[in-house]
């Protein structure tokens, strides 16, 4: 796969996400996936499946936009991403507040056989738990 092969597949990959097509979005995901994010890293795509599922259903508008992608090889890529959703469902015990936030994320990517075999996040939890209304900015400061 070559640079922009990798670019195009990111691209393809939260596209795909976006348009909610949940069968194909798995299918882009080897079965034995390292997700260092996941409940259970080790868990495959099927703990992918439940972290993924888990923060559809707390979010079903949830929305990926790529901003950039850095590739320096042929089988890993650096990912910014800007998101939005809707909390809608319950979020790790936090009730819906059907408030709408916008994040960053950063991840870190590595695919082979055009299948996600490694993933690396971080998102901007406090960003989005401060816009959800779940925890008050620090220090007093409005958002």
């Amino acid at each position: 796969m070559t640079n922009a092969d990798l670019v195009e597949w990111v691209n393809r990959f939260y596209d795909t996400w976006n348009k909610g097509d949940m069968a194909a979005f798995y299918q882009m995901i080897d079965e034995q996936v390292v997700d260092h994010d996941a409940y259970d890293p080790g868990a495959g795509l099927t703990g992918v499946k439940q972290t993924l599922d888990h923060f559809r259903s707390a979010f079903p508008d949830l929305h990926y936009k790529v901003e950039k992608v850095i590739s320096d090889s042929e089988n890993q890529a650096a990912v910014r991403l800007t998101t939005t959703g809707t909390h809608k469902g319950a979020l790790y015990g936090s009730p819906a507040t059907n408030k709408q936030a916008t994040w960053t994320e950063m991840r870190i990517i590595r695919v082979v056989n055009g299948k996600l075999v490694e993933h690396w996040a971080n998102t901007d939890t406090l960003e989005m738990s401060i816009q959800l209304g779940l925890i008050q900015p620090p220090g007093g400061a409005t958002w």
